[in-house]
């Protein structure tokens, strides 16, 4: 599978979110991107665009994985992820569901991650994550990995 870092652009950005939202899938931005467009990292190469599905499971995005004829990323193909690539870049699609206390993830069945009330916002045309959603979310990094299998 080759990837390539410099087709990696705010316009693949734009396209990865409108294919996916011309789908019916509600997604926001998050990442590296969504860092840089918040202003918190200054510009720089990105290796992948990190999508964020609010959804109550990914059946949409493996009918649009399917229909779209992309190309799969099997190793991140889990519970709470898919991944595929369009223009040699990754595209991350992470689950994020809602139940009555509010925003929530599931990493491997086995971490809980509970969103901040605020996690939406707009920036450049985009729907993003808050910058307090990107920082929570980065702060829990470690607490995922360990729970890797």
């Amino acid at each position: 599978m080759a990837r390539n870092r410099d087709n990696n652009t705010l316009y693949l950005v734009r396209r990865a979110i409108g294919l996916l939202e011309s789908a019916g899938i509600s997604v926001l931005l998050g990442g590296g991107w969504a860092e840089e467009l918040h202003g918190i990292v200054s510009p720089r190469p990105h290796k992948d665009i990190d999508l964020f599905v609010l959804s109550d499971g990914l059946s949409s995005v493996d009918h649009y994985i399917a229909d779209a004829d992309i190309i799969e990323i099997p190793q991140k193909h889990l519970s709470h992820k898919r991944a595929y690539l369009i223009d040699g870049v990754m595209i991350e699609t992470i689950l994020v569901k809602e139940d009555e206390n509010g925003f929530y993830s599931e990493f491997w069945d086995a971490h809980h991650f509970r969103w901040p009330e605020s996690l939406e916002t707009s920036l450049a045309g985009i729907r993003c994550l808050t910058t307090e959603a990107l920082r929570l979310f980065r702060l829990d990094h470690p607490n995922r990995e360990c729970r890797r299998p």
